[in-house]
């Protein structure tokens, strides 16, 4: 993830990190009912929050080198940030300010935790186009819970 915030990832691998996490919310891997979910800031498994992460999976390409698919969330060089409609698409994934004031905010403590403080505000503060798109694959990240619950391996997999 710090390698992400520092944009030092090839944009190839974090495409393909966000859509197996995404795929796996899909398939019901990721997610919690309501209650448990709101104690930890996650996502709830709602038609709509999956519906809404479907219509991001429509918009995944294949990697030309690896054939692996990938939200084009950045492009490379330099993780320039992918189209527009599509990080629209991805930021409405992530809680409501309005709604989950605290999940919301959690996203971004994450990442001020992760990335430092005066960098994550003078990353902000310039507003480039890269560190947008950085920061909401980040956000997106932490809030389908790639770092608390190893994000990309479906729970019957890492029982033992």
């Amino acid at each position: 993830m710090q390698q992400l915030l520092d944009e030092e990832l090839e944009a190839e691998n974090v495409n393909e990190v966000l859509y197996v996490l995404l795929d796996n919310y899909k398939k019901g891997n990721r997610g919690s009912d309501t209650d448990e979910a709101s104690d930890r800031n996650a996502p709830e498994r709602t038609t709509e929050l999956v519906q809404s992460v479907k219509e991001v999976l429509d918009m995944a390409e294949e990697n030309s080198k690896t054939g692996r698919k990938g939200i084009p969330i950045l492009r490379n060089p330099d993780c320039q940030p992918g189209d527009a409609v599509l990080l629209e698409k991805i930021e409405k994934l992530l809680p409501d300010p309005a709604d989950k004031k605290d999940a919301f905010e959690g996203g971004w403590d994450s990442i001020r935790d992760m990335h430092g403080g005066s960098s994550m505000d003078f990353s902000e503060g310039e507003g480039r186009a890269e560190w947008k798109a950085v920061s909401l694959a980040a956000r997106v990240m932490v809030y389908f819970e790639l770092l608390t619950l190893d994000g990309l391996i479906p729970p019957k997999i890492n029982a033992p």
